[in-house]
């Protein structure tokens, strides 16, 4: 019998995120201080509930359409940071699904962090099953050809949901009958991502077990091992109190070169949300690498993933900008690594 989730209106989290109450850093004694942003949201969705914003977007879409909502989604969170348009994205993600079903999915896209596509597809596999998602898979490619890995990743989330947390090999064997069979990026991703945080349930980080920094990635079969461990360095940076030196060290350990390489593109691949997708801040994390190798890795996931988002079509480009020679070249040519 699956696994059905429970998830109330609008009470999908990512990351520990709630709506207008963000994660802002984690203090001294590795307690989380936090910053409100609710007095700054768009006057159109300032005060409401998260149930009452979800019908907000229904009722839009509905009196519309689905694109129209989608557009004016963007154009009322463009002045709102990073976390805050990628937790309401959650929202209107679910609105999308209840509204539209699955012909919705080619409204959502890459901006926002990929929100939209992380509620759309735990709505969509929580209500119909783990059955659907070839039909989704399909979707995803159709909508957005082999290489729109943000739907893929979407589904990843959804598929651990609904088999259920402690289902972890058996979600990501599950991807691996889908369309992408790269190591990294698409459904075993998100499959990764969704256990670290639980976005899709309560939001609750997942603790370390037994001190063990490096499970799952060491568990997994080999063939899932780059996948974990570009996923895990920011599962890290929560467990190290955002200390990005740390988590460059762990990347080290890894015990495979492949692995190593995917975890240091994975710390640019965290980067790029936590610094805000501000340059300076992207390049001076990664600069706390442990050696060139590895700041050229971080550079190159941070690229990918500003090259991969719309809002950022070539901002990425400035990441390259301060490097030279072979570095500079490699780089520009880092946007496709995947």
């Amino acid at each position: 019998m699956r696994k059905k989730i429970c998830i109330k209106y609008g009470l999908i989290l990512t990351v520990g995120i709630f709506l207008g109450l963000i994660v802002s850093y984690i203090n001294n004694n590795g307690v989380f201080t936090y910053t409100d942003y609710s007095a700054v949201l768009p006057e159109e969705v300032r005060g409401m509930a998260p149930s009452d914003e979800m019908e907000y977007w229904i009722s839009y879409i509905e009196s519309t359409d689905a694109q129209q909502a989608y557009t004016y989604f963007g154009e009322i969170y463009d002045q709102s940071i990073y976390t805050v348009q990628h937790s309401h994205a959650h929202v209107f993600g679910e609105a999308l699904y209840k509204t539209t079903g699955i012909e919705g999915v080619s409204v959502c896209d890459s901006n926002y962090g990929f929100g939209c596509y992380h509620s759309f597809f735990g709505w969509a596999l929580n209500t119909e099953g783990a059955g659907i998602i070839t039909k989704l898979d399909r979707a995803c490619v159709d909508a957005y050809g082999e290489k729109g890995l943000g739907c893929q990743h979407g589904l990843g989330h959804g598929v651990l949901v609904e088999f259920g947390y402690e289902k972890l090999s058996q979600s990501l064997d599950l991807c691996k009958t889908l369309s992408w069979q790269e190591p990294i990026g698409g459904c075993t991703s998100g499959v990764f991502m969704e256990y670290n945080f639980n976005t899709m349930g309560d939001g609750e980080i997942r603790k370390p077990r037994e001190d063990n920094l490096h499970y799952p990635c060491n568990v997994v079969d080999d063939v899932y091992g780059e996948a974990c461990y570009f996923e895990q360095p920011q599962w890290w940076y929560y467990q190290t109190r955002s200390d990005y030196g740390a988590v460059g060290e762990l990347c080290s350990e890894a015990p495979y070169v492949l692995q190593r390489e995917a975890c240091f593109r994975g710390v640019g691949n965290s980067v790029a949300g936590t610094r805000e997708y501000d340059v300076a801040g992207m390049l001076g994390t990664c600069s706390l690498m442990p050696d060139e190798e590895s700041r050229l890795l971080c550079i190159e996931g941070a690229t990918w993933l500003m090259s991969a988002q719309p809002e950022f079509k070539g901002m990425w480009e400035e990441m390259c900008s301060a490097l030279r020679g072979d570095a500079k070249t490699r780089c520009l040519d880092s946007k496709n690594w995947i």
